[in-house]
């Protein structure tokens, strides 16, 4: 089902394009908003087409290019100029006099964005992945993951769909004691990699996947130029293996690093990953629609800290490229 946003500060104007597009579509969702920033542009999905009613202003653009990059934008204005839209509805037939002029309008904009969405699906996916691969380092030195409720079942889409490595991943899952042997073990049957659970000091290596033992933390240090794991005692963070501690140690170091945020409760890694982009590190949250439970990356998204929104998919994509990259 496609869902239609409509913004305008007026409710009679939105209220009058919604009877429009009610008659004319059926099974639709509709929701209506006063302004583009009341949006909530992490909910957002790329069939979604938001309807900017009227002009937005300077303040409003950095918004407007994050709806952009989730969905299709249809706008009503003159000063759209520097943002280009999908589509654009002339301000003039905004208004119930206009009637038939708007239904003309919308009805030749539905068959243009319904043929684009269904010709052109496989384009946009790839132009979206392009797009990320443009603004991500080329190559890294290793990965570091955050993931809390609902991290075993992605964890096991991970490990089944990524490559052989060249880069090392460090994982920080949120488990009661005792749990992560178990867990190592069952993703080691799966995975092409080597699978270890970081129960003492360990160093990062080529093809090996490490998961911080529950019941304590992990921090990375660097030694003798080469980059350990290192268990540590709990702190006060009330969440464990804390995502923050693990974020912080890797703030710290000089490496290429890619810390990345999966599903989760909480905000657990926001703190952390506040220190990474303070020192450059590139930042990756799971697309919210995707997560069992969109806290965590929900967080880091809002807090404005992520460099890429991707579904588990495209994260595999892109650890893997990485990988391909030092081979």
């Amino acid at each position: 089902m496609i869902k239609y946003i409509l913004v305008h500060s007026q409710q009679s104007i939105t209220t009058f394009v919604k009877q429009i597009i009610s008659r004319l579509k059926s099974d639709v969702t509709i929701e209506i908003y006063k302004s583009i920033t009341d949006v909530d542009t992490a909910n957002l999905n790329r069939d979604d087409i938001v309807f900017l009613l009227q002009g937005v202003g300077s303040e409003n653009e950095t918004t407007v290019s994050q709806v952009k990059m989730r969905c299709m934008i249809v706008g009503s204005g003159e000063n759209f100029k520097k943002i280009k839209i999908s589509h654009n509805i002339p301000s003039n037939i905004i208004q119930t006099s206009y009637i038939s002029e708007l239904t003309n309008a919308l009805e030749t904009i539905f068959f243009n964005i319904e043929n684009k969405i269904v010709e052109n699906t496989e384009a946009t996916a790839e132009s979206a992945f392009l797009q990320h691969n443009s603004r991500r380092p080329r190559k890294i030195d290793f990965v570091i993951i955050g993931v809390s409720t609902g991290g075993p079942g992605v964890l096991e889409e991970f490990l089944k769909d990524i490559n052989e490595l060249c880069v090392p991943i460090l994982i920080a899952q949120h488990l009661q004691k005792g749990f992560s042997s178990q867990l190592s073990a069952y993703l080691q049957e799966l995975s092409k990699n080597t699978v270890i659970e970081v129960s003492s000091k360990v160093e990062l290596k080529t093809g090996q996947i490490a998961i911080a033992q529950s019941g304590f933390d992990v921090e990375i240090i660097k030694q003798n130029d080469k980059v350990f794991a290192v268990r540590k005692d709990l702190n006060d963070d009330p969440f464990h293996p804390s995502i923050d501690r693990l974020f912080l140690s890797a703030s710290l170091l000089d490496e290429s690093i890619v810390a990345i945020v999966l599903t989760g409760m909480g905000k657990d890694g926001t703190i952390g990953a506040k220190s990474l982009k303070a020192s450059s590190k590139y930042i990756i949250a799971q697309e919210p629609s995707t997560c069992v439970v969109d806290g965590m990356p929900k967080s880091i998204i809002e807090s404005g800290l992520s460099d890429a929104i991707l579904t588990p998919q495209e994260i595999i994509e892109h650890i893997n490229a990485w990988s391909k990259f030092h081979e």
